[in-house]
């Protein structure tokens, strides 16, 4: 780095000075762009600041240029400059005194020194375009890049931009086109931004552009709000045209939610590199505008930092996600008043799916806020952030969330905010203590996970057991929980309250319903993003497989008597069990499943995956290639009932689905154990069902007491049905003679309780 040293007077030894704290009112960049030399600007930054304390030193940043002179009143100042400080000797001045000062310089291209080359001043050939921030330098506001600034997230200004250009070029800025000069060969756009902003949000773009224009007519404030979108190739004009005519469903949906939009106007640049929420001139990489539904989240993400970030700035990087997390969360509200909900909520279901799958493989378990400098703009901030705000929204419940995040919005209105703040403004508006949601979900590193462990349904009445865990740390479980708890009848009408306790478990009776309730279901809409991957649908097509991806389950009718609800739920997390069927060595501890449903047919497979490869979907379930082949899947009909062997079929491959085709609501895992032997010494002790003789000839007689309670099936060994097998009294003869294999499993099904109750392994001495 040069060393520049400027006196008035003569050069001396510079003398380290204390830096007084400044608070910035106005910035005006005077800047020539690639006019007077070729990729270069040439100008001056006239800063407006008051003194926050008595002193002779201020400090300013810019980065890799050449500065020419200081001055303050005319007069030249003293100033050491070492990128990217500019230590300027303003004289002696008291606290509270307001100064005006002139930094001339000039450079060119300056972008982070690392391989993203991302924030800066660009110099393309036809392009000049500016990146507030930088990704991996710090700190992370990169205005210092083409102009003098108090370069940090929470010193807020005014400003005006007066560029010069070559004729038949055009500068975009921030704020509004007040006036343009026009000389002989160049033009100078003066534009003025009065709202109090960061210096990282504020742009310049030069180019020969062409325009998009149309207005939105807010229904908010009853402004009619230009839309611009900047452009240089004739290619993109009908892609534009297209995405950017649904904007103003977004933009109702915001100013709905959240209030006024209050800048000048809703305007974008198309540039190489970005995306970018400069307040009226959003950068928008000109991938973005290749892709359909994720092109228009870039689009709506953007716009949505005029609330959160451009007009309420996080007060430091630490506190990023209450710019980029909370916006990332708010784009689902805008793309679902575009596309609708189900193409929203598929969209979203693969970020969620992604948070709990790669975020924590490639940053680790980490909180949302106090985020280190490195992982400002990571993933945990962005995409964890917005589910973090969306649980947020589904625990305080719609209409008190957006009325509560509406005054936080005007009440820190062009000022900063941290997460304490945000908890503290929202508690008190809102009346809805939210000192434990925070302790969990956005100071610590773990996430909760619900589970109704029983549930029993009677005319009337129903009443459940619910248990909350978290992972990684089991402590940082919710001392309260609020979470959607939903009704449904057999025509999949739905009733949905939020469901209060306090603590890890809960006992909670509900009567006088206005349903004649047939099942009970946690956040049915998939709103509360715990550590599951969710989603239902209506079954109403024999042998057509449905299929539940986000779930990694599949389902198929081979008869319906009528529609049916079937939800698969994917849990992230090991299963709890005290103890395990004999014969199995261990179960998942990475996840298990659960089935939920309404009107659920007799005859119903399921299918659940399973990846043998190691460092995959079963990495700590499958410990050798061996135990490919006594892949297990278990079953339970509530968390309090013990495990028990599901007849089950798998392709016998590295990864595959396992198939049962006699699927029941419940919990169901993977394990890995000796099928031969799970669970049959249980059953020998229960003599609920006998077989004799065993072994036979293929024909034998079962004896089941109880016989009109329980129907038996017949399976060969390794899990496939052959056949149901009639119980018509006390005694009944069973004929397999027809089947090669020479061992199978009875199975004794309990018509009542819809649960396997015991098992006889059979065996035909004849085969």
């Amino acid at each position: 780095m040069k060393k520049f040293v400027f006196s008035l007077l003569l050069l001396l030894p510079w003398v380290s000075l204390a830096q007084v704290p400044t608070d910035v009112l106005h910035y005006s960049v005077n800047l020539d762009v690639n006019n007077k030399i070729a990729h270069q600007h040439v100008g001056y930054t006239e800063i407006s600041f008051v003194l926050l304390q008595e002193g002779s030193q201020v400090s300013f940043m810019l980065k890799d240029q050449s500065v020419d002179s200081v001055k303050m009143n005319g007069e030249n100042l003293e100033y050491e400059y070492l990128s990217p400080n500019v230590d300027i000797v303003i004289g002696q001045h008291q606290i509270g005194d307001t100064l005006c000062l002139q930094v001339f310089y000039h450079g060119g291209q300056v972008v982070e020194n690392n391989y993203m080359a991302w924030g800066g001043i660009h110099y393309n050939n036809s392009l000049i375009y500016t990146l507030g921030v930088a990704f991996m330098d710090y700190p992370h506001s990169y205005a210092r890049s083409w102009f003098v600034a108090k370069d940090v997230f929470d010193d807020k200004a005014s400003y005006d931009f007066n560029i010069s250009v070559r004729s038949g070029v055009q500068a975009v800025c921030s704020g509004v086109l007040d006036s343009l000069t026009n000389n002989a060969d160049t033009t100078t756009y003066h534009y003025s931004l009065s709202q109090n902003v960061s210096p990282y949000i504020v742009a310049m773009t030069v180019a020969n552009f062409q325009k998009y224009a149309s207005t939105y007519q807010s229904a908010v404030s009853g402004r009619a709000i230009p839309i611009e979108v900047f452009y240089q190739s004739n290619n993109q004009t009908a892609t534009i045209n297209n995405m950017f005519a649904e904007l103003p469903k977004a933009l109702d949906t915001l100013e709905r939610c959240f209030g006024e939009f209050v800048f000048n106007r809703v305007g974008y640049c198309v540039t190489p590199k970005g995306s970018m929420e400069h307040v009226d001139n959003i950068s928008l990489a000109s991938e973005v505008l290749n892709n359909q539904i994720s092109g228009m989240s870039t689009i709506v993400h953007e716009l949505a930092h005029s609330w959160f970030g451009n007009l309420v700035t996080c007060k430091s990087q630490e506190e990023m996600w209450l710019n980029e997390g909370w916006t990332s969360f708010t784009t689902r509200l805008s793309l679902e008043s575009i596309y609708g909900e189900k193409a929203t909520k598929d969209y979203f279901r693969s970020i969620h799916q992604y948070v709990i799958k790669n975020v924590v493989q490639d940053e680790g378990y980490l909180p949302v806020s106090g985020i280190d400098s490195t992982l400002t703009y990571s993933s945990t901030v962005y995409e964890k952030g917005s589910m973090v705000a969306l649980s947020l929204k589904t625990y305080m419940g719609d209409s008190l969330f957006f009325a509560s995040v509406r005054d936080y919005l005007g009440s820190f209105a062009y000022k900063n905010a941290t997460s304490l703040q945000l908890r503290d403004y929202l508690s008190q508006r809102s009346g809805v203590d939210l000192n434990s949601f925070f302790a969990t979900m956005v100071f610590s590193s773990s996430t909760p996970v619900y589970q109704i462990t029983n549930k029993e349904i009677e005319e009337g009445r129903v009443k459940i057991k619910i248990q909350q865990r978290a992972y990684p740390d089991n402590s940082k479980t919710l001392t309260q929980s609020r979470i959607p708890l939903t009704f449904l009848d057999d025509k999949f009408h739905k009733y949905t309250t939020l469901l209060c306790f306090e603590g890890d478990s809960a006992e909670v009776v509900f009567d006088s319903l206005p349903l004649d309730v047939v099942n009970v279901m946690l956040d049915l809409n998939e709103d509360f993003q715990d550590l599951t991957t969710d989603s239902y649908q209506i079954l109403d097509s024999v042998g057509v497989q449905y299929k539940f991806d986000n779930s990694y389950f599949k389902a198929k009718a081979t008869e319906l008597q009528d529609s049916a609800l079937l939800r698969a739920t994917l849990y992230w997390i090991g299963a709890e069990s005290q103890s395990l069927p004999y014969g199995i060595d261990r179960i998942s501890s990475q996840h298990y499943w659960s089935v939920e449903g309404v009107n659920l047919p007799e005859n119903l497979q399921g299918y659940f995956y399973y990846n043998c490869i190691p460092e995959s979907f079963d990495s700590t379930l499958v410990q050798t290639s061996l135990d490919n082949d006594s892949l297990i899947l278990l079953y339970r009909p509530n968390k309090e009932a013990a495990w028990t062997l599901m007849p089950s079929t798998s392709a016998n491959n590295t990864n595959g689905y396992m198939r049962t085709d006699q699927l029941f609501e419940g919990d169901y895992v993977m394990a890995v154990g000796d099928k031969h032997l799970v669970g049959l010494d249980e059953a020998e002790k229960g003599k609920e069902i006998l077989v004799y003789p065993n072994p036979n000839n293929g024909v034998c007689t079962i004896k089941c007491k109880n016989f009109k309670d329980y129907s038996a099936k017949l399976y060969s060994i390794d899990g496939r049905f052959l056949q149901d097998v009639s119980l018509e009294s006390e005694q009944s003869k069973l004929d397999y003679q027809q089947y090669a294999d020479n061992a199978f499993v009875l199975y004794l099904f309990n018509k009542q309780s819809k649960t396997y109750h015991s098992k006889i392994l059979l065996k035909n001495s004849n085969k």
